[in-house]
């Protein structure tokens, strides 16, 4: 999963609950949304650094195998 695509799975996880009268599965859906959101923070933090990431790094950040 890419940068992007954690920060629109952790917005979705979001819309899917109900904030006002919470559910107890929306506290799971929640902290899913939470690591997703930090996943993609941690891809766009990656993605801007003047640094040259190991090789190994960009193999996960881009999903290789």
């Amino acid at each position: 999963m890419t940068g992007p695509e954690h920060y629109h799975e952790a917005e979705r996880l979001v819309a899917s609950t109900s904030l006002r009268n919470p559910l107890p599965e929306d506290a799971n859906k929640l902290a899913a949304a939470q690591v997703h959101a930090t996943l993609a923070l941690a891809a766009a933090t990656i993605d801007t650094a003047d640094l040259c990431p190991s090789v190994a790094w960009v193999e996960v950040t881009r999903g290789a195998a």
